[in-house]
């Protein structure tokens, strides 16, 4: 159904004024090109596309303290560079506990590097949101759980489930604010 609504619209176009058009909608001209059941009631059924004019709207800006930006394809820049350092340090809250949870599939690491390189991701996420003039403390140790590729394939919710809450209670020092969960498709 999906890939049917999501098609093209020279190909919505094609499906409506095409032969099987009026057939899929069930206005199928019937006699002298107009359908029985509708003429009752003067209703009148063009196959051509109807064409109404269209404009593309700007795109609203941003603007903070001094400077501002517009959207650059459907997504504002709050780089650092172009807003000033820690642009948003007035509003900042710390954020005190947040962590990651890596699950891992059997004994593939979801992360490339393992425990190690997903504590040198935690501390680069760190810094970009500083940058930005967000106020988080260090990153709890990461979570690691293993799911098995049994489980996986058997689409076993509620183990998986079971085994993501009972690493929570387990792994984590204090319950995250914020949590992140890193999985290998």
């Amino acid at each position: 159904m999906i890939r049917f609504a999501a098609r093209r619209p020279h190909q919505t176009a094609e499906s409506i004024t095409g032969d099987d058009g009026p057939q899929v909608a069930k206005i199928n001209p019937v006699a002298n090109g107009l359908n029985v059941a509708l003429s009752e009631f003067g209703i009148e059924v063009d196959p051509q596309l109807l064409t109404v004019p269209g404009r593309i709207l700007q795109a609203p800006g941003l603007q903070y303290r001094t400077k501002s930006t517009r959207p650059i394809g459907g997504a504002w820049s709050l780089d650092p560079r172009s807003f000033g350092d820690r642009p948003f340090r007035l509003v900042a809250k710390p954020l005190a506990s947040w962590n990651t949870l890596a699950i891992n599939s059997g004994n593939r690491d979801t992360i490339m590097g393992g425990p190690t390189a997903v504590k040198q991701h935690l501390e680069q996420f760190r810094l970009a949101l500083q940058s930005y003039g967000l106020n988080p403390e260090p990153a709890q140790q990461p979570a690691l759980i293993n799911v098995s590729f049994q489980d996986l394939n058997n689409k076993d919710f509620v183990k998986i489930k079971k085994q993501v809450f009972d690493a929570r209670k387990i792994q984590f020092k204090a319950k995250p604010n914020f949590l992140s969960c890193s999985s290998q498709r």
